[in-house]
């Protein structure tokens, strides 16, 4: 069994990113190296401000990379796509 203090929490910045990069196979053509780089900046830095903030309230890192995941699928796919029917 593997030990939970030592295991590599990386999905939440998974989560942040893919959605920045998607679109960018999608569009790689009509958009910008520096743009995407932004997005990419900002994605990863709310994320990890997100992840820290929870970190705080639980002390526990898995749980707050699970809460940071959950909030950030909620922006990316739940929240732009009510966004896309409403408008």
């Amino acid at each position: 069994m593997a030990n939970k203090n030592r295991s590599l929490v990386l999905h939440p910045w998974l989560f942040a990113i893919y959605p920045i990069i998607a679109l960018l196979a999608y569009n790689i053509e009509e958009v910008k190296v520096e743009v995407v780089l932004r997005a990419l900046i900002v994605s990863i830095l709310v994320s990890t401000v997100v992840y820290l903030i929870i970190y705080l309230f639980t002390k526990d890192r898995h749980k707050a990379a699970i809460s940071t995941s959950v909030i950030l699928l909620f922006f990316f796919f739940i929240w732009v796509g009510i966004e896309s029917i409403t408008s």
